[in-house]
């Protein structure tokens, strides 16, 4: 009875203690008049083509009336909400114009203070819409990025100042949860968040948008590099950027023949000294990967990360295949490359380039 007593007692205690550092975690996380919690953040509203939702505004660049649109249901997007009933769709087009929303802030960020909040993107696999070019149906299913902006008046001019973050090439056609490490260089009083193209030509894309979370102070300290985001440094802004103008527009040409562990011959290399086709002695050379191998030499403080999906049970003879290729024509250093077979919590992740059979990004080392 003595020892019924004293357990008992025992876990009084620590549910009481438990209780009190949990109610202080909360505490300390909830604890800011800076929070601010932007409305409307999972964009609900009436379905329909060309319209903004409620506590959202236009933000058009150079005088331009292209409009979002309320999803699902209109020119083809079905994806299932994430949040709430309806979701934001925002297209690029091929006359090269963009489009963008923007609301005003109930209190500013302010300058020089760090900020942390996340949204949801996806892209639309079918998205059918007239071309602004020709006015032909066409198909909107390239990716673009986003980016976000924030202003220091209610003015919807963008300098490059005003440049705050800017996520990855978006290539996946489920949600996927971006990360935003911000520090304003003036006080905030608007944000905008605008689609872009990927690459410096014009395209029609598309990008799927809910639920923002609220926007909570960080300590600077703490400011970390978003898989999704791109990183604030310049050698990194222009290494992404370089990824994209090789990759992003030959994905059928960054592929495996078919039951094969070698790459496709449609991106044959002309630096290849033998012939591709006798596989025994040579590594068949794919043009797009050697750009890609360069572009990290160049950058050595990187790393390539390269996941191979599990096709026809050759993911394995797939990465060993490119691990040869990489160390018998390249210089890059063994920390610098990161190949693996492609498992289920890499779902998760965002990559800069993804297709059926290889997902690529990279990393500081």
């Amino acid at each position: 009875m003595i020892l019924k007593d004293k357990t008992t007692r025992f876990i009084i205690f620590y549910l009481l203690i438990y209780s009190y550092k949990v109610s202080s975690q909360v505490y300390v996380e909830l604890d800011t008049t800076q929070t601010v919690i932007l409305k409307n953040a999972s964009f609900e509203n009436e379905i329909g083509a060309s319209k903004y939702p409620d506590f959202w505004d236009a933000c058009n660049v150079g005088k331009v009336d292209v409009r979002p649109d309320i999803q699902p249901g209109s020119f083809g997007v079905q994806l299932v909400p994430l949040n709430g009933r309806t979701y934001l769709s925002m297209v690029g087009n091929d006359d090269g114009t963009s489009e963008s929303i923007k609301q005003t802030l109930d209190a500013p960020l302010s300058a020089g203070k760090c900020y942390r909040l996340s949204i949801y993107l996806a892209k639309s696999e079918k998205y059918q819409n007239q071309s602004h070019l020709n006015s032909t149906l066409t198909l909107y299913d390239k990716p673009l990025k986003l980016i976000l902006w924030g202003l220091s008046s209610d003015t919807c001019i963008l300098n490059t100042d005003d440049w705050l973050a800017e996520t990855k090439p978006i290539h996946h056609n489920k949600w996927k949860k971006y990360v935003f490490y911000i520090q304003p260089p003036k006080d905030c009083r608007a944000l905008v968040f605008q689609v872009a193209h990927v690459v410096d030509k014009s395209y029609n894309g598309n990008i799927l948008i809910d639920n923002i979370s609220p926007i909570l102070p960080v300590q600077c300290s703490d400011l970390k590099l978003s898989a999704g985001t791109v990183p604030s440094s310049r050698s990194a802004f222009l290494l992404i950027q370089l990824i994209n103008e090789v990759i992003v527009n030959n994905t059928s040409r960054l592929k495996f023949e078919r039951k094969k562990a070698f790459f496709t011959y449609d991106g044959y290399s002309k630096k290849a000294e033998t012939n591709p086709k006798n596989e025994d002695k040579a590594i068949v050379r794919n043009e797009y990967f050697d750009r890609v191998i360069e572009l990290f030499e160049k950058y050595n403080n990187y790393k390539l990360i390269i996941r191979v999906k599990n096709k026809d049970g050759l993911a394995k003879k797939r990465v060993v295949y490119m691990y040869n290729y990489i160390f018998q024509h390249s210089r890059l250093k063994a920390q610098q490359i990161d190949i693996q077979r492609f498992k289920p919590k890499d779902e998760e992740y965002v990559w800069s380039f993804e297709n059926e059979e290889l997902a690529i990004s990279f990393d500081t080392l």
